[in-house]
């Protein structure tokens, strides 16, 4: 998971030359017919290198903390590639200035995927993913930076169930198709959420990400 908390490092820096939302569109509109994700949160790196070598997709990671980019690469095996790159920086940030650079809609400057990865307080009713990830402002930013039959997909860890039913209700604001997987222990949920207008269900999902799948 990425940082617990935010700081004041609230510009998006990076070594690569996508280092921010603007040049992102740019190098967007390169990569047409590849499957592009974006993810908040890098943790060991283990989620974005999956995704990269298992489905055709062109992947960038937004990771808050600097210290836990280099855990990942010195100590996880996590390499970055020309379809895999790791920006470090404010993911808030770069959502809100990404949606903003999108001048006129520009459906092929979007995302297919955006996953919510990153970890929040302990000490929340919901510990994944900070609060602020979960506000509507934010919710419908995500919205707008994906593709008309986008997916958004958001780790949620609570053992509240009365708060994870509010943040279904919020989810809701800005994705009205959701989908919910359940692990065994139920403190963690993937939310899924659906721009396209079809019924979202575990069988459209499989055979949606299998028309990606390398092999």
């Amino acid at each position: 998971k990425g940082s617990t908390t935010r700081s004041s490092r609230a510009t998006t820096t990076s070594r690569s030359p996508r280092g921010s939302a603007w040049e992102a569109v740019e190098w967007a509109k390169k990569t047409a017919g590849k499957l592009r994700v974006l993810l908040v949160g890098l943790g060991g790196g283990g989620l974005p290198m999956f995704i990269s070598q298992q489905f055709s997709a062109d992947v960038t990671v937004v990771e808050l903390d600097p210290v836990v980019e280099g855990l990942a690469k010195d100590y996880f095996g996590f390499e970055e590639t020309g379809d895999l790159r790791s920006l470090v920086g404010d993911g808030l940030k770069y959502i809100r200035d990404y949606r903003s650079s999108l001048e006129g809609g520009q459906e092929q400057s979007k995302f297919d995927v955006v996953v919510i990865d990153a970890s929040g307080s302990s000490s929340e009713s919901i510990s994944c993913p900070p609060k602020e990830f979960l506000e509507v402002d934010f919710l419908k930013g995500v919205s707008g930076i994906l593709a008309d039959t986008g997916l958004m997909a958001v780790n949620v860890v609570s053992r509240s169930n009365n708060a994870f039913a509010q943040a279904a209700e919020t989810l809701k604001t800005a994705f009205s198709n959701l989908f919910c997987v359940r692990t065994e222990d139920d403190v963690n949920k993937v939310v899924f959420g659906f721009k396209g207008e079809g019924c979202l269900d575990k069988e459209g999902l499989v055979k949606a990400s299998s028309g990606y799948l390398k092999g």
